[in-house]
């Protein structure tokens, strides 16, 4: 799938949008998915995981197991960091910094190595005024055509 999407360096530093991913995919075999608001992904994972993107900055990367990260304390590390697709599998509360947290457990892609065995914690608030996870994508059925 990668080589079908990346067409030049530039591409592949920058990387490409989850969505146009997403449909690629149904180009070439997914039967169908749809795309969710904020407000749909806690409703839809009652079905199955959502595919996100998330706004990451090097702050994530350094996150300690059991911390739920809440995004850069400078909204500028916004325009500077990327994003990554992650894979949204679950979500609960927390009590930290003196308040009930509400936070996605997201899945990476950068092994068990990364955060807790390989998930993170992230808030569901807004952060200077935008999501950490966002443009939802949920699959109904991951069914390849064969040959």
């Amino acid at each position: 799938m990668y080589d079908n999407l990346i067409h030049s360096h530039e591409e592949d530093v920058k990387g490409r949008n989850i969505i146009e991913a997403i449909e690629w995919m149904r180009q070439n075999g997914i039967q169908s998915y749809r795309v969710l608001n904020h407000s749909e992904i806690e409703a839809w994972l009652v079905r199955s995981p959502v595919v996100v993107q998330v706004h990451w900055t090097p702050e994530l990367a350094l996150l300690q197991p059991r911390c739920i990260y809440s995004g850069p304390a400078n909204p500028a590390a916004f325009e500077h960091g990327f994003k990554h697709a992650m894979l949204v599998v679950g979500f609960a509360t927390a009590f930290a910094d003196g308040r009930q947290r509400y936070y996605w457990l997201v899945g990476n892609s950068h092994g068990e190595h990364r955060g807790e065995n390989g998930y993170y914690r992230i808030d569901r608030e807004l952060c200077h005024g935008r999501y950490l996870v966002e443009d939802a994508v949920g699959l109904d059925v991951l069914t390849w055509r064969l040959g």
